[in-house]
């Protein structure tokens, strides 16, 4: 009678577990939010925006445009005389830990130096590292940076950088920290960080003076290896592939941009509508210590005329220009963009585009709201009327059921509107 009752007891704790897993509103939440993500991410997969665009029917408010560098696989590239083979590997700054570095590093209990060609560092107990000899990298020059290490339990390490030789470790205001993902099984790892972005403007100085290491932020201790710490060479980039697509900055101005490893060209051909159009574009350079001289030549063929020619001496700003091609209208036209330069230098064309007007101006007003969820909006179909303006505009517009955002957070995604 017992072991019956003991079986029922049994069952009866089973019967109600699976009753309250299959009536768990969490997990029942759980799986919609994954099938909507699911179904997201097979919508997204599939999207493409400039087929999109194309596709758009004629509309006086269209206005013809040909961004180049959309169709930088169209472009016939050419190294120009003078032009060297692209450099291997190089580094504008490295530690190696093989007992020949003058730079080491030293923690609150005193110096860490190197042995059997690692620098050994542990237990950390949260604390950061920071470096004592002559540290002096030009942060322009600097495309990213690549460390070789294993650890044992963190999942995190933290890189470290100050323009200011007097600055200390307890003094997180006076560094840049850029936080990178380590794998914590007790293998050694390689791991290229690209910084050239995040270090420009942000270390008090075009040099950095000081190097902070902080392992295992998230443990208590942990025993971490380097093999390596090596800063790459931005221009070393730029020439294993001579030519391509960068978003690059100067001044305050973040844009996507044609390059070319001088000396060379790029040649487009296009038919351009039958009305007046206009080349804009900006030029910036890589390297100071290399005049680079931009060029634009147009017309059919190899009968090319120079409609456009500026020198620059110094890196780190746009020069914007406008260029009228109205006597091209109708026409097909190759443009030849050229940089040429005495040595080796790299070569941006900002955000190049041949543009028209279009044939009616208009004016937009845009609305834009912020952390406004759509599963809660009327207009999306939720059941109470949260949104009964929009509900008008859906009624007399269109409603978009299916958008893409630039990125997860506002400033970028509002930026890119």
């Amino acid at each position: 009678m017992k072991a019956l009752l003991a079986l029922l007891f049994v069952l009866l704790v089973l019967a109600a577990g699976y009753y309250f897993y299959q009536a768990d509103p969490f997990r029942t939440n759980a799986e919609k939010l994954v099938k909507a993500t699911e179904m997201l991410s097979e919508r997204a997969d599939g999207f493409d925006q400039n087929s999109v665009l194309a596709a758009l029917p004629p509309n006086p408010l269209n206005f013809f445009y040909y961004r180049f560098d959309d169709v930088l696989d169209l472009a016939g590239f050419e190294r120009l005389p003078g032009g060297r083979d692209p450099q291997n590997f190089s580094c504008v700054f490295r530690l190696e830990f093989e007992g020949r570095d003058d730079v080491f590093f030293q923690s609150a209990r005193g110096e860490i130096r190197p042995a059997d060609g690692l620098l050994k560092i542990g237990p950390t107990r949260k604390e950061i590292l920071e470096s004592v000899g002559t540290v002096d990298i030009p942060v322009a020059d600097i495309s990213k940076i690549v460390i070789r290490l294993r650890a044992l339990k963190d999942n995190l390490m933290w890189l470290g950088f100050s323009g200011d030789p007097s600055a200390e470790r307890t003094d997180l205001a006076r560094m840049q920290l850029i936080p990178f993902d380590v794998i914590p099984d007790g293998s050694f790892h390689t791991y290229e960080i690209p910084v050239r972005d995040i270090l420009r403007g942000k270390i008090g100085g075009a040099q950095i003076r000081k190097i902070f290491l902080a392992p295992a932020p998230n443990v208590f201790e942990d025993y971490v290896e380097i093999d390596f710490l090596r800063f790459i060479s931005a221009k070393n980039e730029f020439q294993k592939q001579q030519y391509g697509i960068a978003y690059e900055k100067g001044g305050n101005l973040l844009q996507p941009a044609v390059f070319t490893v001088t000396p060379a060209q790029l040649t487009y051909r296009l038919t351009l509508p039958e009305k007046k159009c206009w080349l804009a574009f900006s030029t910036k350079i890589l390297e100071d210590n290399d005049d680079v001289t931009f060029s634009i030549s147009a017309g059919q063929l190899n009968r090319t005329k120079k409609i456009f020619s500026h020198q620059m001496k110094s890196a780190g700003h746009w020069h914007e220009d406008l260029l009228d091609l109205s006597s091209y209208a109708g026409k097909t036209v190759d443009l030849v963009f050229r940089a040429i330069s005495r040595g080796e230098n790299v070569a941006f064309w900002g955000n190049p585009i041949v543009y028209s007007l279009p044939e009616k101006r208009f004016n937009v007003v845009i609305v834009v709201e912020d952390a406004l969820r759509a599963d809660h909006m009327s207009c999306y179909g939720y059941g109470r009327k949260t949104t009964p303006v929009k509900d008008q505009w859906k009624d007399s517009g269109v409603l978009f059921s299916n958008a893409y955002a630039q990125a997860t957070v506002t400033s970028p995604s509002v930026r890119s509107l």
